[in-house]
């Protein structure tokens, strides 16, 4: 017997020994969790630490069963051991940490199945539960196809007596945050009574901060919440919700009201439906900001859950919402399940943005296995008209039809579709079939195979025979002309999972491109022979190629490739690889876009890669011009055997040419940077020899050695000008022309020319210019009496708008001066530069020598003002000294003839110092242009004056000084190049002139 009894305490005590071991140790936790996980299929355990009782940690912890898959990373649990004594499970920390709980799709229910009520006994636990902290980080809820995700999850309960306190409960996630409160007692007819607050995320709600609260009481089967939305700049939203939930028929009553209007839904659900709405909103504004206009109508659905009944009559009015907006819309009609009905949807005044779409009409007759459902677009951009014929497959829900007819009027015209094409939509698979077929626009087509698309996979294929161009001129720079016609494929791929593959080729023949001209030319027709366009898109690479054959625009293209999945996430970022070819283009058509030109001939030609970035590519190559020919508007000498040539890398080009003019040559050299975003660096211009004429006024022959610098802030022109040669013809202006008023304004200086070479892209850099101008030996000059040799150098500058200053001296050299009749010697003659260009001062005397006297002319002061002296040595009376310059002889022995030479001097030195009385006379008779001149020759002298009397007329009036000879003239401008004279006086004439300037 006392065997027996130490058998047994050893075997307790043994028994205590081995359960303290399990409870208490990390080994005996990893053999409980090796047995539970060998014992139970579902249960599955990684790792183990720590013991039962302290601290106990587990890895990897996953359940499965038909009803789905829980799984947990890591699990941490510290619970009081000590707390059973008062039959309490209590637990001080619970963490569990990547929970995913992946439930599958329940089954359907049986028809006529009704969810019966939870047991009366209630849930009982042996033991009571306290739970003082339970944590659940990064957790995942899948159910029915649809997911919810929350960052952190932290609640406090209890269990006692069937009693569960929420004490508190907060969960946050992507969707926002919410909180609750409350107790439930699960047992009787489970009556419950908690709190629930929520934030929904700022993304949801448009930026808005709403807040949403809500109490919940009643029982399990019957639930009513009354809640509020708040945060809605109209005003809070209150919310009432019924559920009768164990009830046959199920019976749901909801009402949302806000200020000035009510939205409200009842809804029974048994073996048989019936819901009622009425939609009472004059105002939606008071439910959701911007949200606009207003809703009334009602809605009823009854009958069979699966087969019900629908009447709806529904009106809004002035509608609007994030960008979209109506101005009527209704829905009216009546639709069974089984037996059909009619359907009708009419909006006006359908607008998105700022682009009016017009009216839309659908409507839906007939019966589900037979009826008929069209639809209209009107007024908009696009007019759509469509029609379909056909049913509903009792079995599969498959809509099975045609398409009966269906128009789209494009901007080129009305396309039509030509044949009547199968349909088919599969709602389970949410997969579309349609047939091929054809769109047609008088003799165009565009026609398309077999569609297929599905959320699996989804094909496409077109082809267009010719089309006209003008289709794209919408997108186009307005003016842009496109004549032709394109004619193209293109081919559409897509599967799940995977990037689409596309490709479009469009090719155009025989046409040409017309670019707009100032205002009143013709179009610059630029004809082609051949155009292609092919994008190439494939999952790992996306390519664009353009060619181009013609004889206006020359042949070449490039071609494009990159990452199109790179693209997607970072379009700054994508890498670009590809090459640019051009031969021969043609520059004869710039002469037509160009004024400065008169005409321009040669072929640029380019070869290269392009790397870099999507958004900004770089060119890595060469362009060259060879053999060009150039005109410019100014000169008459061509530039001749232009070869330039830029070797481009990314953004920068090293420029290097050179040209001929007559039988000189210069070359061109330079290096541009544009990496900062404007063009920085120098061009550099370096001749000898070269021939510049203006037709038979001007031939020179120049060395320049210039160089032109962009700057940040300042584009800047410096260098040296050297004539060595030249030969200047000085032609005077019309003896009837009219001279400049000393006040006037010039229009169109340089200061405009500033501004528009501003708008032209120069922005806001001024130009500033420092010119050094050398005249050689043989530089001789001829015109306004005056002929001989020029010597000497000016410095010309410019800054920003200003006028071109110069600084320096040019010296007459061997010349002579035709005064008054005679031939004068110039003995000294100097041009004085220091300021406006335009003004220099004059230095200049002309003189007459004999062999006891000597007699001259000086001229000094400005160029605009000049001021005359006559001179003598030994010193004479002014008319002995302009006697002697006329006639070289003493005063008092010259002839009867010499004495009328010497008549029109004085007159002409008195007639320009009587102007200024005469302008003043002429203004206050309002005849402009006023001029008072002397004119002929010996008896022939006379004084006359002119004017205009309106803007095309000129009156000229003059009188003889030593004949009675009177002659008035009319002078009718028809064009500035084209009048009419009639001429009165000792003879009368009519005469018809035209003018003309050469290049």
């Amino acid at each position: 017997m006392r065997g027996l009894i130490w058998l047994t305490l050893s075997l307790l005590i043994a028994l205590a020994v081995a359960l303290a071991w399990l409870v208490s140790t990390e080994p005996g936790a990893r053999w409980l969790a090796g047995q539970a996980d060998d014992a139970v299929p579902a249960l599955s355990v990684g790792s183990v630490s720590g013991s039962v009782i302290d601290q106990l940690e587990l890895t990897d912890l996953q359940w499965t069963d038909a009803q789905g898959t829980y799984s947990v990373s890591e699990l941490a649990l510290d619970w009081q051991p000590s707390c059973l004594r008062r039959w309490t499970f209590c637990v001080e920390r619970l963490v569990l940490e990547d929970l995913v709980v992946d439930r599958r799709a329940a089954s359907r229910q049986p028809e006529g199945t009704i969810t019966t009520a939870p047991p009366a006994r209630g849930l009982g636990l042996p033991l009571d539960v306290d739970v003082q902290s339970l944590s659940i980080e990064a957790g995942v809820l899948r159910t029915a196809g649809r997911q919810f995700v929350y960052d952190h999850l932290d609640a406090r309960f209890s269990l006692r007596d069937a009693t569960l306190a929420i004490e508190s409960l907060s969960v946050a996630g992507p969707a926002g945050q919410a909180s609750a409160e409350g107790e439930f007692l699960l047992k009787d007819d489970w009556p419950l009574a908690a709190s629930l607050h929520a934030e929904p995320s700022a993304h949801l709600t448009e930026g808005r901060v709403l807040t949403a609260s809500a109490e919940l009481s009643g029982r399990a089967g019957a639930l009513d919440v009354e809640g509020t939305l708040r945060g809605l700049e109209t005003g809070p939203v209150d919310l009432s919700l019924s559920l009768a939930l164990l009830e046959q028929p199920l019976v749901v009553e909801a009402e949302a009201r806000a200020e000035g209007g009510r939205l409200k839904a009842d809804a029974r659900l048994g073996e048989s439906l019936t819901v009622a709405a009425d939609l009472q909103a004059p105002d939606l504004a008071v439910f959701w900001p911007g949200l606009e206009g207003a809703l009334s109508g009602t809605m009823d659905v009854s009958g069979d859950v699966h087969a019900p009944r629908i009447r709806a009559d529904l009106l809004a009015r002035d509608v609007r919402y994030a960008g979209s907006a109506l101005t009527t819309g209704s829905l009216a009609g009546f639709w069974d399940a089984e037996a059909g009905g009619d359907l009708t949807l009419a909006v006006d005044g359908l607008q998105y943005e700022d682009q009016a779409l017009g009216q839309l009409e659908a409507s839906l007759e007939g019966k589900p296995s037979a009826h008929q459902f069209t639809l209209a677009l009107a007024g908009g951009p696009v007019p759509v008209e469509v029609q379909l014929e056909g049913g509903i497959a009792p079995d599969s829900w498959q809509w099975q039809g045609h398409v009966l007819g269906a128009t789209a009027k494009l901007p080129d015209g009305r396309w039509r579709l030509e044949d009547q094409p199968a349909l088919e939509l599969d709602p389970a698979e949410r997969s579309v079939q349609l047939a091929g077929h054809c769109w047609a626009r008088e003799a165009y087509r565009v026609c398309a195979e077999r569609l297929t698309a599905s959320p699996s996979e989804a094909q496409l294929r077109l082809a267009s025979e010719a089309v006209d161009l003008v289709v794209v001129e919408r997108w186009l720079p307005a003016d842009l002309g496109l004549p032709g016609e394109v004619s193209g494929t293109a081919d559409l791929d897509w599967r799940a999972g995977q990037p689409p593959e596309a490709r479009l080729t469009l090719v155009t023949e025989n046409s040409q491109v017309r670019l707009p001209q100032p205002a009143g030319a013709e179009p610059l027709a630029l004809d082609y022979d051949r155009v292609v366009v092919d994008a190439d898109l494939r999952p790992a690479s996306a390519t664009l190629r353009v060619g181009i054959a013609a004889d206006d625009l020359g042949r070449g293209g490039f071609s494009v490739s990159f990452d199109p999945t790179v693209a997607m996430e970072n379009a700054e970022a994508t890498s670009v690889n590809g090459t640019v070819w051009l031969d021969a283009l043609p520059l004869t058509p710039l002469a037509g876009l160009l004024p400065q030109v008169r005409g321009v001939a040669g072929a640029l030609r380019a070869n290269g890669e392009l790397t870099g970035a999507l958004g900004s590519p770089a060119f890595q190559g060469r362009i060259a011009l060879r053999d060009g020919r150039l005109r410019p508007a100014a000169i008459s000498t061509p530039l001749e055997s232009i070869d330039l040539e830029a070797v481009i890398e990314g953004r920068r080009a090293v420029i290097d040419g050179r040209f001929v003019a007559g039988e000189g040559q210069a070359t061109v050299s330079g290096d541009i940077d544009w990496s900062t975003g404007q063009a920085e660096g120098a061009i550099n211009l370096v001749g000898e020899g070269l021939e510049i004429e203006q037709g038979p006024s001007v031939a020179l022959q120049v060395d320049p050695s210039l160089r032109l610098a962009l700057e940040p802030e300042v584009i800047r022109l410096s260098g040296e000008v050297d004539v060595p040669y030249g030969r200047l013809r000085l032609v005077g202006g019309s003896p009837n022309a009219t001279r400049v008023s000393g006040d006037a304004v010039r229009v169109g200086g340089v200061g405009e020319q500033q501004a528009r070479a501003e708008a032209a892209g120069m922005g806001a850099r001024s130009l500033e210019s420092e010119i050094r101008v050398v005249l050689g030996d043989d530089v001789r000059f001829e015109g306004f009496g005056a002929a001989g040799g020029l010597n000497g150098e000016v410095r010309l500058q410019q800054l920003g708008g200003e006028t071109v200053e110069g600084e320096g001296v040019i010296e007459l050299v061997d010349a002579r001066y035709q005064a008054y009749g005679q031939d004068l010697r110039v003995r000294r003659g100097r041009i004085i530069f220091s300021g406006p260009l335009s003004d220099p001062r004059l230095d200049i005397e002309a003189v007459r020598e004999g062999e006891q006297m000597m007699a001259g002319v000086r001229v000094d002061g400005s160029a605009r003002s000049p001021g005359i002296t006559l001179f003598s040595t030994p010193p004479m009376e002014q008319v002995d000294i302009l006697a002697y310059l006329l006639t070289g002889r003493p005063p008092g022995e010259e002839s009867p003839s010499e004495t009328a030479l010497l008549g029109q001097a004085a007159l002409s030195l008195g007639v320009l110092g009587g102007e200024s009385a005469g302008q003043a006379l002429a203004d206050e008779l309002g005849i402009e242009g006023f001029q008072l001149e002397a004119g002929g020759e010996g008896e022939q002298a006379q004084v006359a004056v002119s004017g205009y009397i309106a803007p095309n007329l000129l009156v000229r009036y003059g009188v003889g000084v030593f004949e009675p000879d009177d002659t008035l003239s009319l002078r009718y401008y028809l064009s500035q190049q084209f009048y009419l004279e009639a001429i009165s006086g000792t003879e009368s004439a009519l005469d018809i002139f035209y003018t003309f300037d050469y290049d």
